[in-house]
C-alpha cells in the first residue's frame, strides 16, 4: 500500500471549484439535526483554505462498519503533508473521534500519536461535513472554511488502503489478532517492574509503550551514529526514570494509571520533537529528557545561550542558565567568575555539554547553575 502525495498543483486547479461548490452548498444547508443514512459519511471528503498566501488543503476518506467507522485524514500544503489515521463511533448525524489516532511514516507504518485530550466530531450538514470541538455544536456553529468538507470523487484523491495497517486490526473480531494488537513492546511473562505489570494490565498503556518503542526505533535509525548513541543511553535512562516515578507515585495512588499514560504520552512528544535533519553548527534547540538550550547566533561571531531543566522524576532540582560566548569552531565555552565552565561540542549530530563546578564559593564543588544533586551535563539531542 502507498499513502501517496497529492501535487500542490492538482489542488490548486481545483480550488474555485470548490469554492463555488461550498457557496452553493450553503445555501441548502439545513439548521435541523437529522440522523445521517447508514452509509452517508462513507466516501471522500475535501477542504481547502487559504492561509498566509498559500493553499491548504485537506481531504477525508470515511469508512462505516456498523456504529464505528475508521477514517483517513490527509493534509497538505508546499511542499509539507501528512496522513493521520483515525476512528470513531456513528452518533445520529455525528462522528465521535477516539482520542487515539496515528502518523503515517515514509515506509507506511503509522506511529500512534499521543491520546487527544481534546474531542473532535464530524457533523453531517445536508451535503457537507463539519469538523468541530464541541459536543454542543450544530450545523449553524461558525467554522472555518478549512474545517467544512464536501463530497470528492475517488479520482481526486489517493485512497488509503485501511486493511494493510495494524492500527485498525485492533478491532477486528478475530480474538487473536486483536489481542496481539494490544500487547505492548516486551513479553509480559518477564516484565520485571512493577511499572511493566502495570502496562501489561492496561491496554491503553500498552498501546503507549509499544508507539514509544515504534517512534524510539524510527527516530534513532534516523540519526547519524552520535546523535542515535545519546539517544540509545535517554531512552535507557527515561525506562529507569519510569520505573522510579511507578514506584513512587503508582503505587499509592498519587499517579495510577492515568499518572502512568501521562507520562508515557510525554515521551512520545519528546521523541517527536527530535530533529532528524542535519545540522550545522551550534544554533538551535538541543535536549534531553531532563534538560534543554538554545542557541543564537546574536553578531559579532558570539552565540546566546538559554538552558533550564529539571529532575525528571521527582522534581528534586532545577536549573536556570543564561550567557553568551565566541565559539571556536564547534566548540563553546562559557567560564564563569568562580571558576565554573560550561563547555558546548558537537559530538557528530548530538551536543556534548560539560558542566566544571566552581572552585570556591557558595557552590564550590557543585552546580552553580542547577540545585542540589543536578547539572547541565550531557549529551543533548537536535529539537524542532
Amino acid at each position: 500500500m502507498s499513502v501517496r502525495r497529492n501535487s500542490i498543483r492538482r489542488i490548486r486547479r481545483r480550488a474555485s471549484a470548490l469554492a463555488a461548490a461550498f457557496a452553493l452548498a450553503s445555501c441548502a444547508l439545513s439548521a435541523a439535526t437529522q440522523t445521517a443514512a447508514p452509509r452517508a459519511f462513507d466516501g471522500f471528503w475535501e477542504a481547502c483554505q487559504g492561509y498566509q498566501g498559500e493553499l491548504w488543503c485537506s481531504q477525508l476518506q470515511l469508512e462505516r462498519h456498523g456504529d464505528r467507522i475508521r477514517g483517513a485524514w490527509d493534509w497538505r500544503a508546499s511542499n509539507t503533508g501528512g496522513t493521520d489515521l483515525f476512528k470513531g463511533s456513528v452518533e445520529g448525524n455525528r462522528i465521535a473521534f477516539d482520542p487515539d489516532s496515528c502518523v503515517v511514516g515514509p515506509d507506511q507504518a503509522c506511529d500512534p500519536r499521543p491520546r487527544s485530550e481534546h474531542p473532535s466530531y464530524l457533523l453531517m450538514c445536508a451535503d457537507r461535513l463539519h469538523w468541530v470541538h464541541d459536543r454542543a455544536a450544530t450545523c449553524k456553529t461558525k467554522i472555518d472554511a478549512g474545517r467544512r468538507y464536501l463530497r470528492v470523487a475517488q479520482d481526486w484523491v489517493n485512497p488509503v488502503e485501511f486493511a494493510a495497517f495494524d492500527f485498525f486490526k485492533q478491532e477486528s473480531t478475530d480474538p487473536a489478532v486483536a489481542a496481539a494488537a494490544r500487547k505492548p513492546s516486551f513479553d509480559c511473562a518477564k516484565a520485571g517492574s512493577d511499572a511493566e505489570h502495570a502496562i501489561c494490565a492496561q491496554p491503553a498503556l500498552a498501546r503507549a509503550d509499544r508507539a514509544i518503542a515504534s517512534r524510539y526505533r524510527r527516530v534513532r535509525a534516523a540519526l547519524d551514529p552520535g546523535a542515535a548513541q545519546a539517544l540509545q543511553s535517554d531512552q535507557r535512562d527515561f525506562l529507569s526514570r519510569r520505573d522510579a516515578w511507578f514506584d513512587r507515585d503508582g503505587k499509592d495512588g498519587r499517579g495510577g494509571g492515568d499518572g502512568l499514560k501521562d507520562y508515557l504520552n510525554a515521551r512520545l512528544v519528546f521523541l517527536d520533537r527530535i530533529d532528524t535533519r542535519p545540522r550545522e553548527g551550534l544554533t538551535g534547540l538541543w535536549g534531553d529528557a531532563a534538560n534543554q538550550a538554545s542557541f543564537k547566533a546574536v553578531g559579532e561571531g558570539r552565540i546566546e545561550v538559554d538552558a533550564d531543566g529539571a529532575e525528571p522524576v521527582l522534581g528534586r532540582w532545577i536549573c536556570e542558565f543564561d550567557g553568551s560566548g565566541k565559539p571556536v569552531g564547534a566548540v563553546l565555552t562559557i567560564d564563569g567568575d568562580d571558576g565554573s565552565q560550561l563547555r558546548f561540542a558537537r559530538d557528530g549530530g548530538a551536543l556534548e555539554v560539560q558542566e566544571r563546578f566552581p572552585e570556591r564559593g557558595d557552590y564550590k564543588g557543585r552546580s552553580a547553575h542547577c540545585g542540589y544533586r543536578g547539572s547541565l551535563t550531557g549529551r543533548y539531542l537536535p529539537l524542532k
